[in-house]
């Protein structure tokens, strides 16, 4: 009698302590799943605020950093130039969903009304990842994400079919032609190395042996048959000689020849003149430009 009359008690204990701990667990997953989608990371960073910048510096080429691997696959290059020099203020809000191993699917673009721009921001998104997943969300089936992002655009947006590209494919000095990341990205590794006189694929140097710093600007056109004219450059660089990087070369295939012809820019499958405009900032070891429609 007074055995039954324990495991009775120890029983109701049993059953008591359970229903807590039940509804505990509840709450606590509860209070989990309010900041789940949150916990959906860009790149190992907070996506609320890497992931708009990022989305933005590959759109209007913005801050490419000197170190970055420049494979397709690693940093983008929008073919986005614009056809006009009126400021632009626009708002995109993209939606998408990120899966428990960090793949985008189901991207809509709700602004812009612009179909090319569209396609293009949605490209630009599908090749982001793969994003970083917190545990919690690795159980689930998706995690939708909305970012509102404004954009301050120099003119207005236009999609080129490809960009112009530097260098003749039958050229042995360099083989293959770099889009404008890349060319301006070799630019600024030769000057970085007091590399003048040859043309090859320079990576990131090791920052504690050069000493040059300040900002180039260049401005320069290419017209629709290739041909590169109109150089400008204003810079407060240190430590170097500019002026006979510039226009003393006498290597083939120097950088900024009159005499290497460019494949030009090609929109709506027609070949077009652009002015670029560019800063290399060693200062922050990074590249930005913009690209203009030359009437």
């Amino acid at each position: 009698m007074i055995m039954s009359t324990v495991r009775r008690t120890v029983l109701l204990l049993f059953i008591a302590w359970g229903g807590y701990f039940s509804l505990n667990a509840q709450s606590n997953l509860e209070t989990s799943s309010k900041g789940k989608d949150a916990e959906v990371l860009f790149k190992r960073k907070d996506a609320e605020v890497s992931f708009p910048k990022w989305l933005e510096n590959q759109l209007l080429h913005r801050d490419i950093p000197f170190s970055a691997n420049l494979n397709e696959e690693d940093i983008l290059f929008s073919n986005l130039v614009y056809a006009n020099t009126t400021p632009l203020q626009i708002e995109i809000v993209t939606d998408f969903a990120v899966s428990p191993k960090g793949k985008i699917s189901n991207i809509t673009i709700e602004k812009p009304a612009n179909v090319a721009f569209a396609n293009e921001i949605q490209r630009l998104v599908s090749k982001s990842g793969p994003w970083k997943v917190s545990k919690e969300n690795r159980a689930r089936a998706h995690s939708k994400q909305q970012f509102i992002i404004p954009l301050n655009l120099k003119g207005k947006p236009v999609m080129l079919d490809k960009a112009p590209e530097w260098g003749e494919m039958n050229q042995r000095v360099y083989s293959k032609r770099y889009n404008l990341t890349r060319y301006l990205h070799q630019v600024a590794m030769h000057i970085y190395s007091r590399t003048a006189n040859h043309v090859e694929k320079l990576e990131f140097p090791d920052a504690a042996i050069f000493s040059i710093m300040g900002v180039l600007q260049l401005n320069f056109n290419i017209d629709k048959t290739g041909k590169f004219s109109d150089l400008k450059y204003v810079h407060d660089l240190s430590g170097i000689q500019l002026g006979y990087f510039i226009e003393g070369q006498t290597f083939p295939g120097r950088f900024f020849s009159t005499e290497v012809k460019w494949q030009p820019a090609i929109m709506n499958g027609e070949a077009v003149g652009v002015s670029v405009e560019a800063k290399i900032d060693f200062n922050k070891k990074e590249i930005s430009w913009d690209c203009y429609l030359n009437n």
